[in-house]
């Protein structure tokens, strides 16, 4: 499990690995970040900071962890550019997937306005 400040680098590993793997042909369908949300320790109820979202405060708001926020858009522009000899973006059937499907959860959850950004509060446990 990736902890505090590591959660941007762990992210920029996985990413190269997928790129390495879909410029050797590998058929990768996307990368998956778990969990989004930090949650309470399993053992010990422990505050762990490994999602891209803190628990909610007493108003529902879920503070964004900015700097794991950077590197997902840095990675998904590096995905975006990623490009086969027919200039579509290698193993990305649509690149703005990510984005339709993270607004439809918020539509679902019914709880669009969660999303609160705040600076790097929350970069040590």
């Amino acid at each position: 499990m990736t902890l505090g400040l590591a959660r941007p680098v762990w992210l920029r590993y996985m990413a190269k690995e997928v790129r390495r793997a879909l410029r050797s042909g590998v058929p990768v369908q996307g990368l998956c970040w778990y969990p989004i949300a930090n949650h309470p320790g399993w053992d010990d109820d422990r505050h762990c900071y490994n999602g891209l979202l803190d628990y909610p405060d007493a108003d529902g708001q879920r503070a964004i962890y900015e700097p794991l926020a950077a590197e997902f858009a840095r990675q998904r522009k590096l995905f975006a550019t990623l490009s086969d000899a027919d200039g579509e973006a290698a193993g990305v059937e649509d690149p703005d997937a990510l984005d339709e499907a993270a607004h439809w959860m918020e539509i679902r959850s019914g709880r669009e306005d969660i999303f609160v950004k705040h600076g790097d509060a929350h970069d040590q446990p």
